[in-house]
């Protein structure tokens, strides 16, 4: 559910077709092995591909995005080749229907600007995406960009095997680097991580509480970040107990009061630094996603992120404007439709809270 696959794409601003790419980096792993550099084997075209929009530009890179193609990892080769294509550079990149040569995809076909077209077989790292830039299309691409890239793709990787820590490490690497154009997806691609290590502290919590968490009452944000008056509680019965304890004449239940004590102490500390990271990895998480939004105002999927990372922490109105920030953002009228019910959830959440919190004393 919070796994939110973005790509390079929406970087550029000449590009308008967003769901081309929504599964760009689903298979990172056949897609882009990193193997020795090779150089591209092109089939030299006589004339310009018919497609009348490649016809407009006189440099392009057009990728299959047919149902063969894309299952050999054809969007993440577009999704590179967005990446790494300089900002000044006139080259259109576009997705087309199917090339007719499925078993050797995924196909592309480039046009340097001269007049000719070129058609490359099994894009399928990044090795020859690179060579198609630099020996075809005469670009002089950023290392920089590239290490980014490919941290980038890596941490894909590791995300989605969920080894969540390696996922994180990568995106900070990539974003060490300070490539500009690649910083919004980035971005939210590492707060899709951070929610995903929340969500496993939430389960850590929840299992040593035996219950799941409340975010209002009990488990709110005021309990767990509050003086330790329970856990002083606590100390005060493990000092009794410890007395009792110390008397060769304790009766049996003494002693059991004392295992229990020392017990429920060391599950209160865990529980509470469970809750500790769980709360801070949501505000990582939001912080990150309302970068990305800034960075890539035409992708509801980072506000729409942050809300619900708000909403768990009973940020309701701050949620409520996250909600609506995405559905203007989305195109799909369900979607939006999806997502004002859900800002409107949240306003009902925020009312109860302010009503609840008028009623009771702080």
């Amino acid at each position: 559910h919070y796994l939110v696959v973005v790509t390079l794409i929406v970087s550029m601003p000449q590009w308008r077709c967003l769901g081309a790419l929504v599964a760009a980096l689903g298979k990172p792993a056949q897609c882009f092995e990193m193997a020795p550099k090779s150089m591209v084997v092109a089939k030299r075209l006589v004339s310009i591909h018919s497609s009348p929009d490649s016809c407009n530009y006189a440099r392009y890179i057009s990728v299959c995005s047919n149902h063969w193609c894309g299952s050999r990892g054809s969007a993440a080769a577009l999704a590179a080749f967005v990446g790494l294509v300089p900002e000044n550079d006139p080259c259109r990149l576009r997705q087309v229907d199917c090339l007719g040569a499925c078993e050797k995809g995924p196909n592309a076909l480039i046009s340097d600007g001269s007049g000719t077209v070129y058609e490359i077989n099994a894009i399928s790292g990044m090795p020859k995406i690179m060579s198609v830039l630099e020996d075809l299309m005469g670009m002089d691409i950023d290392p920089a960009s590239v290490a980014c890239l490919e941290h980038n793709l890596l941490g894909n990787l590791h995300l989605q095997k969920n080894e969540v820590t390696l996922a994180i490490d990568r995106y900070d690497k990539a974003l060490q680097l300070g490539v500009r154009a690649q910083e919004g997806v980035l971005r939210s691609m590492r707060s899709t991580a951070y929610l995903a290590r929340a969500l496993s502290h939430r389960s850590a919590a929840e299992k040593l509480l035996g219950r799941p968490l409340e975010p209002e009452g009990r488990d709110s944000d005021e309990f767990w970040q509050s003086d330790g008056s329970e856990e002083m509680y606590l100390a005060i019965l493990m000092e009794l107990s410890t007395l009792l304890f110390s008397n060769p004449h304790t009766p049996h239940f003494s002693i059991m009061i004392a295992n229990y004590t020392t017990e429920r102490i060391s599950t209160y500390r865990k529980i509470r630094f469970r809750v500790s990271l769980y709360r801070k990895t949501l505000r990582r998480s939001i912080e990150d996603s309302l970068r990305a939004y800034e960075l890539l105002p035409h992708l509801w999927t980072n506000p729409s992120r942050a809300a619900e990372a708000l909403c768990a922490l009973s940020k309701f109105e701050e949620a409520s404007e996250c909600f609506r920030a995405a559905a203007e953002a989305a195109e799909k009228a369900e979607v939006k439709d999806q997502l004002l019910a859900q800002a409107m959830l949240a306003d009902e959440e925020a009312l109860k809270r302010n009503e609840y919190c008028a009623i009771v004393p702080s």
